[in-house]
């Protein structure tokens, strides 16, 4: 293996250990080359071949520092070959956007957002697609702390989704609030997913 590779690779693995935290900065090209015993071009090339791999950031003028996703990049570079399992609620665009990655994500079997909480604390999934809104009108962080158990959750946040009913045509009940239902038949979705969380 090539020396840059080398040195890329001993520091994406502290970051992927959390020794290397975001936002971390990193010691100038120089120092670094002189801590590691090689050359300011072998150091500029692994910082180079980080940022390109999404682990650092780095600015005119300033120092590298790790990403905000440095964790998730640093293992993908690490472990190019590496399956995410992935679980919890379905939603179409998210669909989109796997339909591009591939083989690089893998659906798993828990659907609904609480399922997939329960997914990753089983360790069966890497990752789960939740949208949970706690009565607090905050969405996701409190129930990830209370299944995963984790004091601060690594919560990446894509989109915001409208929740509402689905009426027949023209809403001949004339339904604007969910206090109009009662005594009507709704379908409503599965145990644990997050839509059913808000209707409760």
């Amino acid at each position: 293996m090539s020396r840059y590779r080398q040195i890329a690779d001993d520091l994406a693995r502290r970051v992927r250990a959390g020794d290397l935290a975001a936002g971390t900065e990193l010691p100038g090209v120089r120092e670094h080359a002189r801590a590691v015993g090689t050359t300011s071009s072998t150091v500029v090339r692994a910082y180079r071949f980080l940022a390109d791999g999404g682990v650092i950031t780095v600015s005119d003028r300033r120092r590298a520092r790790i990403s905000e996703q440095g964790m998730i990049a640093a293992t993908r570079l690490l472990e190019p070959e590496r399956v995410f399992r992935l679980a919890g609620s379905d939603d179409p665009a998210l669909g989109i956007l796997l339909e591009h990655l591939g083989a690089l994500v893998e659906t798993v079997g828990a659907r609904g957002s609480f399922a997939g909480l329960r997914a990753v604390e089983r360790g069966e999934a890497d990752g789960a697609v939740i949208h949970l809104r706690h009565r607090d009108g905050v969405y996701n962080e409190s129930f990830v702390r209370a299944v995963l158990h984790q004091d601060e959750p690594y919560l990446l946040h894509l989109w915001r989704r409208e929740q509402g009913l689905i009426v027949p045509a023209g809403n001949p009940r004339g339904l604007t609030r969910a206090a109009q239902l009662e005594g009507l038949r709704v379908a409503r979705r599965e145990t644990g997913a997050g839509t059913q969380v808000v209707l409760d």
